[in-house]
């Protein structure tokens, strides 16, 4: 902003501070008394997804790709879907006996760790449990959306979509090409089948869906259309009784698993099959689909309505455990009869069609956008550590001067932050294009500059960096309580200066939109750009060195890469200045 706009911004502020805000702060609080059983953000956030009308793919559909398992054998396609599958039905049945060791944020995680510790808390009751894992220093973080993670789905209606969950599912939905199977992968009695059991369904599933041509109408392209569209081709369609039984089937399925005929080899190519595939064979709409290709690689992609990353990764996270601990076994024998097919009856001619608009839609939005997975040993897990900054916010700032040194100005950036420890909480957004990080980049832009100064520069961003994380993470975040405030503005009709001033648009006009991705379990994962001019960067440091999952449509994501090469360098030129500047502070 130029200093002449700025001037009109913060008048802009000033008087909502002492004008409408408060009569809408008043309003905010009084709903937050009248609804202590959630927290405030809760209801108009859900809405604020329902209502959204864009398509999945891209827009709203994270991934998360697993590590190929370290015995080859079992990467094998159907050993390696059963094996998950598997998995994910014992986490199920461990969540639903409230048996799941509660997700926790421990600022002693070191004593938090030790076996007896966290076996001492798990063996007390639930009413004392707050009490046990207080005494060391640890606090429990919400885990109501994980009631959303099993045995649920999206329904497309027009305007807004609903939540909707099943009791008593035993299957799950499988796809491959157009189409569609009832698996079970639980029995009558309520027990888990057998690896070798499920495994044997899906080779039949396999077989039985052989020599596709991949001209097929798939319904559930149907799910990567618009929302609206996709709800009107939904109520066509269920005026066959038929069809509304199978759509039923598919909705209370456990979840979904898709046999995908790809075998990625490249990061780019393994991104895109976990993150949309053709888009004719995922069925965004369910809580998550779980992808296994052709070699074996697998990942997980969720619709983000229902929950965030924190119930997905600890999800992911155990499901790998489980997995990476199995033994390789003998490979089954297709089942003799095949799965109950999932069929739909398309002879409606406006949902043939809706289908092929649908199918060409995503080809193109997903031919558009442009990925590259950015790998490079240039600063490690290590180097970040010994550097004394803040690990996260070491790596914001590589993004931010990589954008400046492509663009040319600090850009509108989204991290996000969960604020799980608070009851029924859901993100926030961690701004990190702070005035310090602008700063910070200019001087690492000018060749004048010292590498003292650009140790300060550096230290102080990641400084104010770990400042607002730690204000997100502790609800003291800017973003959602001007959501709320805004969203009763517009309840009142009120227009308050604040959120027509130009500045309210560039802060909503993100350009960066970024995630830390950091898991043992992790082989990389990603999201689409929220907008023509955004990308999304999925990163994550290791031992070895640092990964970006880039994507954007046509800005240049190599050039992009290559200047977070270069901010990388600058940056490690100047680390053991930055220790030396954390040491001084200490004393």
């Amino acid at each position: 902003m130029t200093p002449e706009q700025y001037a009109a911004t913060e008048k802009a502020v000033h008087a909502f501070q002492f004008g409408e805000g408060r009569t809408l702060q008043a309003k905010l609080e009084a709903h937050d008394m009248m609804n202590s059983h959630t927290s405030y953000i809760s209801d108009m956030w859900y809405d604020m997804y329902l209502k959204n009308r864009d398509p999945f793919p891209l827009n709203l559909t994270p991934q998360l790709t697993w590590k190929a398992d370290e015995i080859p054998e079992k990467n094998e396609q159907c050993q390696a879907a059963a094996n998950l599958l598997a998995a994910a039905v014992r986490f199920k049945r461990t969540l639903e006996a409230d048996k799941l060791e509660p997700d926790a944020f421990a600022l002693n995680p070191k004593l938090y760790d030790q076996s007896w510790v966290r076996t001492g808390i798990s063996l007390l009751p639930s009413s004392l449990s707050f009490y046990g894992a207080y005494a060391t220093n640890t606090y429990p973080l919400d885990m109501s959306q994980y009631r959303n993670l099993f045995s649920s789905t999206r329904i497309p209606l027009k305007g807004k979509d609903e939540l909707r969950t099943y009791s008593g599912s035993r299957h799950v939905v499988v796809l491959r090409g157009a189409r569609m199977y009832a698996v079970d992968v639980i029995d009558s009695l309520g027990r888990p089948l057998a690896p070798e059991s499920i495994e044997a369904s899906l080779r039949a599933v396999k077989a039985h869906s052989h020599g596709q041509t991949g001209k097929e109408l798939s319904v559930a392209a149907l799910t990567g259309a618009e929302r609206d569209a996709w709800a009107a081709a939904r109520g066509a369609m269920e005026v066959n009784p038929a069809n509304k039984e199978s759509l039923n089937t598919v909705d209370s399925a456990l979840f979904a698993l898709t046999l995908d005929d790809a075998q990625p080899e490249i990061n780019e190519d393994l991104t895109k099959v976990m993150l949309h595939g053709d888009a004719r064979n995922r069925w965004f709409d369910k809580s998550f689909n779980l992808i296994v290709a052709g070699n074996g690689r697998a990942g997980i992609q969720w619709e983000h309505a229902w929950g965030d990353g924190v119930a997905v990764l600890r999800f992911f996270n155990d499901v790998y455990k489980e997995v990476s601990s199995r033994s390789l076994r003998p490979s089954v024998a297709a089942a003799a009869t095949p799965p109950a097919e999932i069929s739909f009856d398309l002879s409606d001619g406006a949902v043939s069609k809706a289908i092929k608009d649908a199918t060409a839609f995503s080809a193109k939005v997903i031919s558009e956008c442009d990925l590259d997975v950015f790998m490079v040993e240039t600063v490690n897990k290590n180097d970040i550590k010994k550097s004394k900054l803040s690990p996260d916010g070491a790596q914001q700032m590589i993004l931010q001067l990589a954008h400046f040194y492509t663009h040319g100005y600090t850009p509108s950036t989204y991290e996000s932050a969960s604020t799980a420890g608070f009851k029924h909480g859901r993100t926030e957004t961690i701004r990190s294009a702070t005035p310090e990080a602008a700063h910070m980049c200019k001087v690492f832009a000018d060749a004048s500059s010292t590498p003292e100064q650009r140790a300060v520069a550096l230290s102080a961003a990641c400084s104010q960096h770990f400042t607002i994380t730690r204000n997100a993470l502790m609800g003291q975040g800017v973003d959602r309580h001007l959501y709320a405030l805004n969203h009763f503005a517009q309840a009142e009709g009120m227009a308050p200066g604040i959120f027509t001033d130009p500045a309210w648009g560039i802060m909503k006009d993100i350009r960066l939109s970024t995630s830390t991705l950091a898991s043992d379990a992790l082989d990389g994962g990603g999201f689409g750009p929220v907008s023509r001019t955004a990308y999304s960067v999925g990163y994550g440091a290791a031992d070895r060195g640092m990964q970006f999952n880039i994507m954007s449509y046509a800005l240049d994501n190599k050039g992009f890469a290559e200047n977070a090469r270069k901010a990388m360098s600058q940056i490690k030129d100047v680390m053991p200045l930055t220790a030396e500047l954390a040491a001084k502070a200490k004393k």
